[in-house]
């Protein structure tokens, strides 16, 4: 709706030259005043206004003098009452007159001091007075997510950005942020600041917002593939080749953090050399680099609670197995097999073993349990290994101990753990490497030999 602001000002102009006059006629003197009362017009009337209802009633006046010289009496100090608290109704309201007179004054001022003010910031050129920032002439500011414009307010002043000057415990920055509309705007994450700009002035503070509105820096990210059948150490050799976090601190959050899962609550406290080798769950990941080891170790743990289904859960009750000891056959199937169709038959001959009532046949004899033990040991595994090499004493050799070595010896794929779940039937207990990437299976030792013969010449 639009005010025609010549329209009340002219109405105002008005009144206030009627209350002039009003004023000038009330101080004319005694003499005006007595020839207005000749003309029977009351206080009021003369100044211009309304005319009061008397509240008093008339005197009846009385044949005697006594009577009538009293009545003229009264009516003499009527006047001189009424002429009082017409006066004071009269400075009340030209009062009141001044009063809104300035206040429209100050309100036509204000709003041609705001006008003015809007007209110029919107013809301002703020983004490119912010201008291009990078590394070469500006620094870092990390906005967490979540936070209000009071903790962004506080963060520039720790900075030295702004000053801490409050108005009613409010920051400047605060106070026009919420005037301009500005709250809710911000992005988190990392900006570049040019700290050499004076930015305590309202276009210092548009400045701020432009920026602060803007997407954040992207943080630089590791794009890493870890292949099923890796090893703990050699996970952190791809992160490593990625210059990418510390190996030692990853190594000691893995051991030591109590990550929210029940699968790593689970896990024995047994002595295994890495507790969350076989839970590093093979994937490409993205991560990034800003973050810290926690975060990298938590996605990937998140990766396998993802891939460790509903169902699984169910099968390892039918099972009777814990998920740390399917895990522990998923990755001897992950390190033993080379091709898909092998896996489900290997897993068979694992849990034929395992269950057999000849107590020879409970020891796995897997090579890569041993493999696995000279890895963490020296740092190194053999292309072959010898006799003497079976009659290490450890709890990963499986010659020398029956059952499953003390934890998985490498992070298996979903496919070995849907081998481990879910394992051939078949009557199976040795197999040989054929030397194509398949395997030679038997059912007896006699035939198991004849098989070591023909594909180990």
């Amino acid at each position: 709706m639009a005010f025609d602001f010549n329209k009340i000002k002219n109405s105002i102009n008005k009144t206030y030259d009627k209350g002039i006059e009003g004023m000038k006629k009330l101080f004319k003197g005694n003499d005006a005043m007595e020839k207005q009362k000749k003309k029977k017009k009351t206080l009021l009337e003369v100044m211009g206004f309304e005319k009061i209802k008397p509240t008093q009633k008339k005197i009846k006046t009385k044949k005697s003098n006594k009577k009538s010289v009293q009545s003229d009496s009264k009516k003499t100090v009527r006047t001189i009452k009424l002429r009082k608290s017409h006066r004071h109704v009269v400075i009340g309201r030209v009062v009141w007159l001044v009063f809104l007179v300035s206040l429209v004054f100050l309100g036509i001022f204000s709003y041609r001091l705001t006008n003015n003010f809007m007209h110029d910031r919107n013809d301002t050129d703020i983004p490119a007075l912010v201008g291009q920032l990078d590394e070469t002439n500006s620094f870092k500011l990390y906005i967490p997510r979540g936070s209000r414009t009071k903790d962004i307010a506080q963060i520039l002043i720790d900075n030295d950005i702004i000053s801490d000057k409050k108005i009613a415990g409010y920051t400047y920055f605060e106070l026009y942020s919420k005037l301009m509309g500005n709250d809710g705007g911000y992005k988190s994450g990392n900006h570049w600041i040019d700290n050499s700009i004076d930015y305590e002035n309202p276009v210092g503070y548009d400045m701020l917002f432009h920026i602060f509105s803007q997407n954040p820096i992207p943080n630089p990210t590791a794009r890493i593939f870890f292949a099923e059948g890796l090893t703990f150490k050699q996970a952190i050799d791809r992160f490593i080749e990625e210059e990418f976090l510390d190996p030692e601190r990853f190594t000691e959050v893995c051991n030591e953090n109590d990550f929210q899962y029940d699968f790593v609550a689970d896990i024995p406290k047994n002595g295994r050399y890495n507790r969350l080798e076989g839970y590093l769950f093979p994937d490409t990941y993205i991560f990034d680099k800003t973050k810290s080891e926690e975060d990298a170790i938590d996605k990937m743990l998140q990766n396998f609670e993802a891939k460790f289904k509903e169902a699984y859960q169910e099968r390892l009750e039918l099972l009777g197995l814990t998920m740390d000891e399917v895990i522990i056959i998923a990755s001897l199937i992950e390190r033993e097999a080379q091709i898909d169709e092998d896996r489900d038959v290997i897993s068979g001959v694992i849990y034929n073993r395992l269950k057999s009532s000849d107590p020879s046949l409970n020891y796995l004899q897997i090579d890569a349990t041993i493999q696995y033990y000279l890895l963490n040991e020296t740092g190194e595994v053999k292309e072959e290994l010898l006799t003497e090499d079976t009659l290490i004493d450890s709890p990963y050799n499986t010659y020398k101990y029956p059952g499953l070595p003390l934890g998985p010896i490498c992070n298996p794929g979903e496919k070995s753990i849907i081998s481990a779940l879910y394992p051939d039937t078949h009557n199976y207990y040795y197999y040989v490497a054929t030397g194509d990437g398949g395997h030679a299976f038997a059912s007896t030792l006699r035939e198991h030999n004849n098989n070591v013969i023909k594909y180990q010449k």
